[in-house]
């Protein structure tokens, strides 16, 4: 399930990806001779900050999935090995296993 908060930021990594692919593919289209240098500069320089806000995004949400899973793991260990009454369980059963196997031993003998 997406929060809120993720759904923004996919949704801006969408729109800053698909900035980066409109100037990308603007670019070729451009006849570069006849602009000055400094306006290159600028429209490249807005691709790259584009690029980096982009790659931003899609680090900020792999940790985000991951703290996530983290918190999922940790909610799980916690209903199933980190309840104190299947560790009494768990430990009775062993209990009652080795119990079983001294008098298999013992007979055997």
């Amino acid at each position: 399930m997406l929060s809120s908060h993720q759904r923004k930021w996919r949704i801006a990594g969408l729109l800053t990806l698909g900035g980066c692919a409109a100037l990308a593919l603007g670019s070729t289209v451009l006849s570069w001779q006849t602009w000055p240098v400094w306006s290159m500069l600028v429209y490249w320089g807005i691709f790259l900050f584009l690029l980096i806000l982009t790659l931003y995004i899609a680090v900020v949400d792999i940790r985000i999935i991951r703290a996530e899973y983290a918190v999922m793991k940790r909610e799980l260990f916690k209903e199933t090995l980190g309840d104190e009454a299947l560790r009494k369980a768990l430990i009775e059963g062993e209990r009652r296993m080795r119990e079983q196997t001294r008098q298999n031993d013992e007979h055997r003998d």
